[in-house]
């Protein structure tokens, strides 16, 4: 009996031992090309904790598909499904840590360039779904505190935002992406406008190094965001 009752306690140490942070990444494109490994290691290298990154971003998504808590396919409730993620890591024992989270250039098309269901949707409504979508992981997890860090969408020169875009709708957007920082706890912004992005694209998919140098930026400003 006693040896049983030393082995059960070796194996919760072991299970307490291999428990690992979780870092969740959710967004568009661009969040997709974010670095996962770079992430990882610039948050070990600062907490001194093992973290494991799930990138759930999906491409050519609006806001509003975030923010959908029911409906029948992942492409149309990415944030549910990532989750999904987190509730099974948390499962397992692990500290869910905190939401990169990159979107915003699908709801700063024009009209004419959006998906025919979503012509009626304005970027003047992101805020109010990103915070929705913060409500679908806080309570999902039963995390109301759970840290947020929103990459504000790049800054675009006159005469190069891409045909699709409307210069007005883009600049809203960063409006908000900056506001939830101000409106929403556990909240932070990050700024990236002393990158230089190509003329008529809101991509790097061409410099593939300034993904990381972001997602490096990225898990700084979550640590940050702990304290």
């Amino acid at each position: 009996m006693r040896y049983l009752l030393v082995l059960l306690f070796t194996l919760l140490v072991s299970l307490q031992t291999f428990a690992n942070d979780v870092i969740l990444v959710a967004g568009q494109s661009n969040a997709l090309a974010l670095d996962s490994i770079a992430i990882k290691n610039k948050y070990q290298q600062l907490t001194g904790r093992t973290v494991d990154v799930y990138n759930c971003s999906v491409g050519d998504t609006y806001i509003i598909q975030h923010a959908q808590e029911y409906a029948t396919t992942y492409w149309k409730t990415p944030s549910v499904t990532c989750r999904y993620i987190a509730q099974r890591e948390k499962g397992q024992g692990h500290a869910i840590t905190g939401i990169i989270f990159w979107q915003g250039e699908s709801d700063t098309f024009k009209i004419a360039n959006r998906l025919s269901q979503y012509q009626n949707t304005w970027s003047t409504d992101w805020l109010r779904n990103f915070q929705q979508v913060q409500r679908i992981f806080r309570d999902g997890l039963n995390e109301p505190g759970l840290p947020f860090v929103v990459i504000k969408q790049p800054s675009v020169l006159p005469g190069c935002f891409p045909a699709a875009i409307e210069p007005s709708y883009y600049n809203i957007v960063r409006e908000l992406q900056v506001a939830a920082e101000v409106v929403s706890p556990s909240t932070r912004t990050l700024n990236i406008d002393d990158i230089n992005y190509d003329c008529n694209s809101v991509h790097l998919y061409n410099q593939p190094g300034i993904y990381t140098t972001i997602s490096e930026r990225a898990a700084i400003k979550l640590v940050q965001n702990l304290i």
